[in-house]
């Protein structure tokens, strides 16, 4: 029941740090490493074809029809670089359709306010035993709460589900090899910081929505009045004209990348600014469009949301070089 490298990679790419509603910073301390006695299974693979150790915790039941597993992928053959996030993947053998309606996860550490996560990702086409699979990545902070924490309830749909002691020391087992061997001493995060994480994390979260090419997840991170000026000129106003926008551009699927963000100390406003890329949803690798992009976010009821953007498209292959450009 292992994912692929592959798919590991593409979806840390576009879903690390992922929280919708809250994101809780937490100070990076991984676990002593000790030896293990939860009796469950945390094993490395290295695949010197890109260079990754995948580190993987076998699944667990939940319950008698769900089961959870751990996944990430780490830089070379030994860690020397700290991972941006985690990925669990809930395994059902329930009737089908179970968490169709309902895949919000929320997450509750001893006594603090449960953190929700939002949706976890359904794979369209789950393979034979499992009526659905859904993949749900944790930000390097919210995993090493995970780890350090002494009770942990994991929400999934309406399900509630209490983590068994073994299953927590098999968390802090795998967080403790994910520990770089000379990892660089950080301070604790200011507001500022934890401002910024948010809108990466909302931003990578708003990429897996894309890539899922769930237009109602991806236009929760805009403002009702948006405006956006497309990479080839043409200008959107609105949330649902952004919407409609993005379900007539389901050839292409798009991935914003941020370089920069800059919190502003005086007014709940932030620049972002980045690369981003276009690539046929069928597969086809010479039909790329790209560019760079600038987006203003601000933030409302306490979760930063996009009120502008701008993309530039500056490169091209294949069948996207001859889209028009729109200025009207």
């Amino acid at each position: 029941m292992r994912l692929t490298l592959i798919a590991t990679l593409a979806f840390l790419t576009t879903a690390a740090a992922n929280a919708q509603d809250t994101v809780r910073v937490m100070p990076r301390q991984y676990p002593p490493k000790t030896t293990a006695t939860h009796g469950l299974r945390v094993h490395t693979d290295y695949d010197p074809q890109y260079d990754k150790t995948v580190l993987q915790l076998d699944p667990v039941h939940l319950d008698s029809t769900l089961q959870l597993s751990a996944l990430v992928a780490l830089d070379g053959r030994e860690v020397t670089k700290e991972a941006d996030g985690v990925v669990l993947t809930f395994w059902s053998t329930a009737p089908q359709k179970r968490f169709q309606e309902n895949r919000a996860v929320v997450l509750q550490l001893d006594d603090a306010p449960p953190t929700a996560l939002g949706p976890a990702w359904l794979e369209p086409n789950p393979r034979p035993g499992f009526s659905e699979i859904m993949l749900k990545s944790l930000s390097l902070e919210q995993w090493l709460g995970l780890a350090a924490a002494k009770r942990a309830t994991v929400t999934v749909g309406d399900q509630h589900h209490v983590l068994a002691p073994r299953l927590l020391a098999a968390i802090r087992d795998f967080a403790s090899r994910m520990a770089p061997l000379s990892p660089t001493p950080q301070a604790q995060p200011g507001a500022s910081s934890r401002d910024e994480a948010a809108i990466r994390a909302a931003r990578s979260a708003q990429n897996a929505a894309i890539a899922a090419q769930d237009a109602d997840s991806v236009a929760a991170f805009w403002t009702e009045d948006v405006s956006v000026t497309a990479g080839l000129g043409f200008v959107l106003r609105g949330r649902e004209a952004y919407k409609t926008a993005f379900g007539h551009d389901a050839p292409m699927i798009y991935k914003r990348s941020p370089e920069k963000i800059v919190v502003s100390s005086k007014w709940p406003l932030a620049w972002e600014e980045g690369t981003w890329r276009g690539s046929a949803a069928n597969g086809q690798q010479r039909t790329n469009l790209g560019g760079r992009y600038s987006a203003q976010w601000v933030k409302e009821n306490g979760r930063w949301l996009i009120r502008s953007e701008l993309f530039v498209a500056l490169d091209c292959s294949g069948d996207a070089c001859g889209f028009p450009i729109r200025l009207r």
